[in-house]
């Protein structure tokens, strides 16, 4: 099972204890650069990974050349343009639950699927939390979703519903305010199909580098239709993800704005780089990504991290962002 949903009683015994004071403070405010400068073809110095900057001016100087190396490495086709077209195909409730769900295109015009939830009491949600799934996720999530919108799902190979998720989760949104988003990458049904089959270990590696690398611009598409076209436009965005999608998200989440806090699983353990930067500069890693997200939000990491996430926490130190990032056991 995924560890999200191990975890359930504990993330929100968290979500409850911050969500208290979170909404009274305001972060410092954004200095993001859009796609469309970032990926520029203007010419570009290597940054030095392991130069400290002086003050906070100077690193974001390092940390926009850090972005702009990125996508000129391997997302050249972003662009900083406002989607629309939308589609929300599914607003149905039961159960004091509302689904609704969206249609919309990715950066490459391919068709992906967001899923929403909250209750059904006429309210405005507070918090909207995105949970980019992987295969265990989608599993986990149809696994809980399905006892009250099982009509909906007909496409998917589905297992038993999980009815003491399910019940979780009802007094979740009976008690709070809050939305939880789940997006559907692209591919991830039919990798989910192939895994299922047991086919060969290359077999399943080969389908799954056709996609990771469009991971990370499916989950911008996916903000950014959260807040232009579903609602949430002011409402505090959260992220949560586990392993190698959450490091999709950490990369997603440095080129969008008013992301208030990421939740990241297992974070360490991604092996993201085995394929996705495969003979590519490295210029812009997971403890550099981390350093250029904490300028505007707060990240929890939850894993035995040691000393893997130090050049991070040293440039919040030195440029005065305290608590911007904490790492927190997984309990057993």
């Amino acid at each position: 099972m995924n560890i999200r949903f191990k975890l359930y009683s504990y993330i929100i015994t968290i979500l409850f204890q911050v969500s208290v004071g979170l909404f009274s403070k305001e972060l410092n405010s954004n200095k993001f650069i859009n796609g469309s400068k970032i990926g520029d073809s203007k010419e570009h110095k290597e940054p030095q990974e392991n130069s400290m900057p002086y003050n906070e001016k100077s690193w974001t100087e390092k940390s926009n050349n850090f972005k702009k190396i990125f996508i000129q490495d391997h997302f050249p086709y972003w662009n900083s343009k406002s989607f629309k077209g939308a589609k929300e195909f599914i607003n149905d409730e039961n159960k004091g639950l509302t689904l609704r769900a969206f249609n919309f295109n990715n950066y490459k015009s391919n068709k992906l699927t967001l899923y929403i939830l909250h209750s059904s009491r006429p309210r405005n949600s507070n918090l909207i939390v995105l949970n980019p799934l992987n295969e265990e996720g989608l599993r986990d999530f149809l696994s809980f979703v399905t006892p009250a919108f099982k009509e909906h799902f007909k496409e998917y190979t589905l297992t038993e519903p999980n009815l003491k998720s399910f019940a979780q989760h009802q007094r979740m949104f009976s008690k709070f305010d809050w939305a939880m988003a789940y997006l559907i990458p692209s591919g991830l049904k039919n990798n989910y199909e192939i895994s299922d089959k047991k086919n060969d270990k290359n077999t399943i590696q080969n389908f799954k580098i056709t996609y990771d690398k469009c991971f990370i611009g499916d989950i911008r598409r996916s903000i950014q239709t959260l807040r232009n076209e579903a609602g949430f436009e002011n409402v505090p965005l959260w992220i949560q993800a586990e392993k190698n999608m959450a490091a999709f998200s950490l990369y997603a989440g440095i080129f969008e704005q008013n992301i208030q806090r990421f939740d990241f699983y297992n974070l360490g353990s991604s092996n993201v780089f085995e394929h996705l930067l495969r003979n590519r500069k490295k210029s812009l890693n997971i403890s550099n990504a981390l350093s250029v997200a904490i300028e505007n939000t707060n990240i929890i990491l939850y894993e035995d991290a040691g000393t893997n996430w130090q050049d991070a926490n040293s440039l919040a130190e030195k440029l005065g962002w305290k608590n911007r990032i904490k790492t927190r056991e997984i309990p057993d």
